[in-house]
């Protein structure tokens, strides 16, 4: 009878234990990702904020900078009411599904464009996707004034599936941007905004 409770207290703490190993990585795992999702939306706003308090606050010729935090397979694009579609991305890729008669040297362009979305009401605006697909691929040639080297490059349009956007009115971009997150990014990018005739320019530090 001892042996019985014994074993049956055995069975029972190893199952306990394994539920421990399983549940609680599980558990750590689920709060990483929730947790950076909420960081990078929460960063989103701050970013809405800081352009309108720069446009709002800033003289000509000030510069400000400012730390963007994005989760992985996500962008963000900048528009002003001008711009109907808008590079949010580009990648080098090699040259073996080099199309016939338009080859490069060694590689080709690839340039992600997202179209002006009917949310943002026809003004200059801002928005963060968080879930995306990429379109159809579309063949561009570029001209080349060198005869044998016939050049191009491929435009994909970017598919949103979550979209976020705040409308601009008070802010005068100079210009739309773009930026996009993948999986070799890193999660942090140092932005600066710089006012030119008072119009707001967006871009990367290191740019």
């Amino acid at each position: 009878m001892m042996n019985d409770k014994k074993g049956l207290m055995v069975k029972f703490l190893t199952t306990i234990i394994l539920a421990i190993i399983i549940f609680v990585p599980a558990c750590l795992f689920v709060s990483k990702a929730f947790g950076a999702t909420v960081q990078a939306k929460d960063n989103f706003g701050e970013f809405v904020r800081e352009i309108k308090e720069f446009s709002a606050t800033s003289k000509d010729g000030e510069v400000s900078s400012f730390m963007l935090i994005m989760d992985t397979k996500s962008f963000i694009v900048l528009f002003d009411e001008k711009e109907k579609r808008q590079l949010v991305g580009s990648s080098i890729e090699g040259d073996s599904s080099c199309p016939e008669g338009f080859c490069s040297e060694d590689a080709y362009n690839k340039n992600y464009f997202f179209t002006y979305p009917k949310t943002c009401g026809e003004e200059a605006c801002v928005c963060l996707c968080r879930e995306f697909e990429e379109g159809e691929e579309i063949l561009i040639k570029v001209p080349n004034p060198l005869d044998e080297i016939k050049s191009f490059d491929y435009e994909t349009e970017y598919i949103c599936k979550t979209l976020h956007c705040e409308g601009l009115p008070e802010v005068v971009l100079k210009e739309g941007w773009g930026i996009t997150r993948n999986k070799d990014d890193l999660r942090r990018t140092a932005i600066q905004f710089k006012k030119e005739s008072n119009q707001v320019e967006v871009g990367s530090q290191s740019s």
